[in-house]
């Protein structure tokens, strides 16, 4: 569709012919950033490493059917101190979200996908207090997760580094 201007209408019209066509085009809807499920398939697996005076663990299942399920837990001793649920899920706009559920509550908090690289991955939710932003890279044959949060009026950061791992040494 094309808009007309009518002479004597002036500056209104044309801006409500911009917005129409806009509109048409789709240009009002935002766009999906393009990532997709497979592009994570570097943090499936079992990770784990010492942290807290304990051992912690992550275990992600390979993308599939749209999503990767996981869970953390962190070993203290002889309990578990923390553990998790995680899911990463594509939705049908295209954006991804990281799904947490700390000691399985529900429901989940969610971070959506902002930065994804062939050795990084950046989630976050502004609104949440403590994490904000979930971080996950490779380094050095490591994933390392990294939080960053506010709680207390402290900012907070946790770097976690797990190697390939399937039990405790």
């Amino acid at each position: 569709m094309r808009a007309r201007v009518v002479i004597g209408f002036g500056v209104p019209v044309l801006v409500a012919g911009a917005l129409l066509l806009a509109r048409e085009s789709g240009a009002d809807k935002p766009e999906a950033p393009g990532f997709k499920m497979a592009d994570l398939a570097w943090i499936a697996g079992s990770w784990g490493g010492e942290h807290d005076g304990g051992w912690i663990e992550e275990h992600w299942m390979a993308p599939n059917g749209g999503s990767m399920s996981g869970m953390s837990r962190l070993v203290i001793g002889d309990r578990t101190a923390f553990h998790e649920y995680l899911r990463i899920a594509q939705n049908k706009d295209g954006t991804i979200d990281y799904l947490a559920q700390p000691k399985g509550k529900h429901p989940p908090t969610l971070f959506r996908l902002t930065t994804l690289t062939a050795t990084k991955a950046v989630f976050e939710n502004p609104e949440h207090d403590d994490p904000k932003v979930i971080r996950y890279e490779l380094k050095d044959g490591a994933l390392v997760a990294t939080t960053e949060g506010d709680s207390n009026g402290k900012h907070n950061v946790h770097e976690f580094a797990m190697k390939p791992s399937s039990l405790k040494k």
